[in-house]
C-alpha cells in the first residue's frame, strides 16, 4: 500500500505500468517519499550432466559433459514515477510553467517510467571434458585434459530484449548525412 495515488492529488498517470500506484515526491535536502517498486523474479536452472570414467592399463580416463537450460523470469510491475522539488515553497505552490503563466515551473524534475517491463530469458550453456591421468612411473603420473564450454547468448522468449549479433553487423555501414540524401 501506498502513502497516496498520483490521482489523489489530481495528476493524470496510465496505467500500463503501475505508476498511479508506484508515486515518489522528493524535496530536495529534506524528505522522500518513495513507494517500494514491487518486483518478482524466477531463477530456473535444468541441468543434464554425465561423466564416464574408465581404467586401461596405465591409463585412467574420465570424459563427461552437461547441457543447462537457464531461466529467468523478471517482472518489474511498473518503475514508478518521481516528481522532485527544490524547497517547501517549491513543493507548496506545485506550478508548472503553463499554470503559473511564465516560463519557470516549481517542479524541478520528474520521470515517468513506462512500459512494457517483464522479461523472460532463456539460455542454453554446454560443456565437454576428457581427461587421462597417465601414470608413468610409480610416483610420477601425467594429467592431461581438454575442457570445452559454450555459454549461450540470453534471449528473451517474449521479444522484448535483443543482443547484437556480430554477424549481421554492417561492416560499412552508411553516413548519417548519405541516408539523409537518399
Amino acid at each position: 500500500m501506498t502513502a497516496f495515488r498520483w490521482s489523489d492529488i489530481g495528476v493524470a498517470e496510465g496505467e500500463m505500468s503501475h505508476n498511479n500506484d508506484l508515486p515518489s515526491l522528493s524535496i530536495q535536502g529534506s524528505t522522500s517519499i518513495a513507494s517500494g517498486f514491487p518486483r518478482t523474479i524466477t531463477q530456473n536452472s535444468f541441468v543434464f550432466s554425465d561423466d564416464l570414467s574408465f581404467v586401461h592399463g596405465a591409463h585412467a580416463l574420465r570424459l563427461g559433459g552437461s547441457l543447462t537450460r537457464l531461466q529467468d523470469n523478471v517482472n518489474l510491475v511498473g518503475l514508478g514515477s518521481l516528481t522532485q522539488f527544490l524547497s517547501w515553497p517549491d513543493f507548496l505552490l506545485g506550478l508548472s510553467a503553463a499554470s503559473n503563466g511564465t516560463g519557470f515551473s516549481n517542479v524541478f524534475a520528474s520521470l515517468d517510467d513506462f512500459g512494457l517491463t517483464d522479461r523472460e530469458y532463456r539460455v542454453w550453456e554446454g560443456t565437454g571434458f576428457a581427461q587421462d591421468d597417465f601414470r608413468i612411473r610409480k610416483s610420477f603420473t601425467l594429467n592431461i585434459g581438454l575442457r570445452y564450454e559454450r555459454l549461450g547468448q540470453f534471449g528473451d522468449r517474449l521479444g522484448r530484449n535483443a543482443s547484437f549479433d556480430i554477424l549481421n553487423a554492417d561492416p560499412n555501414p552508411r553516413s548519417v548525412e548519405a541516408q539523409q540524401v537518399t
